[in-house]
């Protein structure tokens, strides 16, 4: 792949659900992640906020003596997109791109509790990532069209 495509691919825009990982959300998590600002509660708020804080936790272990500039504009993005407390936002396949390559570090360590959170948003991320149907069928009409 060329590099003007690479950029291409990186700028594609995708949906990033907070809400689709499967998450195992304990008990006593889910009565911190219901709260709303106003005291009530709201259990569609759980998994997007576990999301998040996967997320960010997964990132500063992978950062422990901070970032170089590069990776803190990726990093500057996510934070902007999650500030509002979102359950989706459209990020760039670049930023779904640096947190992959983080959840999937075999040497980057967590907090136990973390462990199958991270496993989960790492599935996400790599369906997400995934080629779709219909990118993976234009190789084969190119061919039967060419034929």
């Amino acid at each position: 792949m060329g590099s003007a495509e690479k950029l291409k691919r990186e700028g594609e825009v995708l949906r990033f659900d907070f809400a689709v990982p499967a998450l195992r959300v304990s008990k006593t998590d889910r009565v911190g992640l219901t709260m709303g600002e106003g005291g009530e509660k709201d259990e569609t708020k759980i998994v997007p906020r576990a999301v998040r804080f996967c997320i960010g936790q997964v990132v500063s272990v992978a950062f422990p003596q901070g970032m170089d500039r590069k990776s803190g504009k990726i990093w500057a993005a996510w934070q902007e997109t999650m500030d509002e407390d979102p359950k989706t936002a459209e990020v760039t396949r670049g930023q779904v791109e640096f947190l992959k390559k983080y959840f999937e570090a075999e040497d980057l360590k967590v907090a136990p509790a973390l462990a199958q959170w991270r496993e989960a948003v790492l599935e996400y991320i790599e369906e997400l990532l995934a080629p779709k149907p219909a990118e993976e069928a234009k190789p084969v009409e190119a061919e039967s069209a060419a034929a």
